[in-house]
Parts: C-alpha cells; structure tokens; sequence
C-alpha cells in the first residue's frame, strides 16, 4: 500500500507553481495499481488554509515559506472542479478496475459575494497591545502567541560601520 502518493508538491513565496509530470506518476500509480495495491493520493483537492496556519520550511539554511494555498496540484481544485489530472486518474483507475466511472455531478454554482465599501478605520499604531521589552529577540512560543504578527522594534545604540570597497 501506498499510504501518502504526493501527486503534487507545496509552494513556497516567491518560487513556481509546483506540479509533477503526469506521465511519470500515471506509470507509478498503474505500477500500483497493477500489483493490487491501494493508494492514498495527497492531495486530491486543493484548499486554502486560512487563517495563520500556511506553515513553512527549513533546510537550514533557507526559510522558505508556504503560500496558503493547498493546491498541491491536486486532482481537483479548491471549488472541487476536476482538472486534467483528475480524468487522468479516473482513466487509471477504472482501466485498473475493468469498470466504467459514473457520470459526474453537475457543477456547483458560485455565490456572488455582496462587496461592502469600507467607511470605518483604525490606526494600527492607536490599538497596539503594551510593549514587551526583552534584551534578545523573543520568538511567538516565548509571550504565548500561537499565530499572528509581532512587531519588533529596536533602537540602535551605536553608530554603524562603514565600509568601503575597492
């Protein structure tokens, strides 16, 4: 069994879009399929995790933070509208079967949002939370805040080097 088939990849800021060759993974899931094993694609539809919850990477070097988006290049998109990858699949597994694939449900419809003009504001400086002085960087876990911003401040108390090139 396969117990977690990335057919995609996640993104990171400021990198491409992430997708995998269809070719080589309709070979590996047939190479499966065919052996009578079960698979568990990941991710077969996309997503957005909202709120603060996006994550990211390291390779210590490198901070790479993922985009919200769970796309994943998945199968279906976030609104659960198959893509070309999605008949690519459906064409494995119903050959692998030795069945046909039921008709597909009709689309759902999209709401129209109703956009409401912004007529109210607050300054961002006016509705800051009391400071929290540290003599070193503090990281979130340290003043108990599991997502967000923080804002850091610091006031240098020497004057910068200066350095010239030849």
């Amino acid at each position: 069994m396969s117990g977690e088939y990335w057919d995609g990849w996640f993104n990171h800021w400021g990198d491409k879009h992430q997708t995998h060759d269809p070719m080589i993974q309709e070979k590996e899931i047939n190479g499966i399929l065919e052996r009578g094993d079960s698979i568990s694609l990941y991710m077969f539809e996309g997503g957005t995790s909202f709120g603060w919850m996006s994550g990211s990477n390291s390779n210590g070097k490198n901070f790479e933070p993922d985009t919200t988006s769970y796309d994943y290049d998945a199968a279906l998109d976030e609104a659960g509208r198959p893509r070309p990858k999605f008949y690519a699949l459906r064409d494995i597994v119903t050959n692998a079967l030795k069945t046909s694939a039921p008709a597909l449900p009709p689309p759902i419809p999209f709401a129209t949002p109703h956009i409401e003009p912004v007529t109210l504001s607050a300054s961002l400086w006016d509705n800051l939370p009391e400071p929290i002085l540290s003599p070193t960087p503090l990281i979130m876990e340290d003043i108990d805040q599991s997502f967000g911003y923080i804002l850091v401040s610091h006031t240098a108390t020497s004057k910068p080097k200066r350095y010239s090139t030849a």
